[in-house]
């Protein structure tokens, strides 16, 4: 009697524990922190993203992406192993001709890794992506913003910016 408690407890953790990390958990947390960021001001905001869940915090920037109707969102099938690029999405340019867009998302609490950047610009061209969006809640170097002005299609996105692109959809 007491190996099938022990058999059932263990099926119930477990089927627990997978839906709370599964893609529609961290989705719907996503939508909740959406709301919670609209009450804090931009100090908050920063402390708050940085103690998110790291694969949450993807699905806040998708979820914040999906706002545009010129953006098309393609969420990754896993959150580890997908080679540094935690989403895509395809922008519409003026003739409707989708454009493909790599994000990496990462919480910094100090400054960003520019090693993280030379990877995620690899990433962009192994993709032939025609924009690579590096957002993160650190604070950027001189060398990481040259660096990053050196290559043509990656952009940098925090701060204000990372602001406007979690109200608005905003990656301009």
């Amino acid at each position: 009697m007491l190996n099938i408690f022990i058999f059932l407890y263990k099926k119930i953790f477990f089927l627990f524990k997978k839906e709370k990390y599964s893609h529609k958990w961290r989705k719907d947390s996503a939508h909740k922190i959406l709301k919670r960021l609209d009450t804090l001001n931009e100090a908050q905001i920063f402390v708050y993203l940085r103690k998110i869940d790291p694969f949450t915090m993807e699905e806040l920037i998708l979820t914040a992406l999906e706002k545009r109707e010129d953006i098309k969102i393609e969420r990754n099938t896993k959150y580890t192993g997908d080679g540094g690029v935690d989403g895509r999405f395809y922008l519409l340019n003026k003739n409707r001709k989708p454009l493909k867009c790599i994000i990496q998302a990462k919480r910094y609490s100090s400054l960003i890794n520019p090693k993280h950047l030379k990877e995620f610009a690899n990433q962009i061209n192994q993709e032939n992506a025609y924009l690579g969006f590096f957002i993160h809640t650190g604070r950027t170097s001189k060398n990481s913003f040259a660096y990053a002005k050196s290559i043509n299609n990656l952009r940098i996105i925090s701060g204000q910016r990372l602001i406007k692109l979690i109200k608005f959809g905003a990656i301009d």
